[in-house]
């Protein structure tokens, strides 16, 4: 697997911003841990919803295939 980059920034107004250049995924937060965790939620969510598309949308494999480059599908 390929490791994500991850970009944090605190805003001004003492929010964490976690993100990635490589999905666009994003989460923000008032502590740095729960923006970590929302970053992480959006980025499950993300896969989740290609993998689903896939099943049915060809045009969604190739972004399917790519997130897996980077994240462990689950077994079944």
């Amino acid at each position: 697997m390929r490791p994500i980059i991850l970009l944090v920034e605190c805003e001004d107004d003492g929010w964490y911003v976690v993100s990635d250049d490589i999905f666009g995924v994003y989460g923000d937060a008032e502590s740095l841990r729960r923006a970590l965790h929302q970053y992480a939620s959006g980025l499950i969510d993300e896969y989740e919803f290609f993998r689903r598309e896939a099943r049915h949308n060809p045009l969604a494999i190739p972004q399917m295939e790519r997130m897996e480059k980077y994240l462990q599908p689950p077994t079944e």
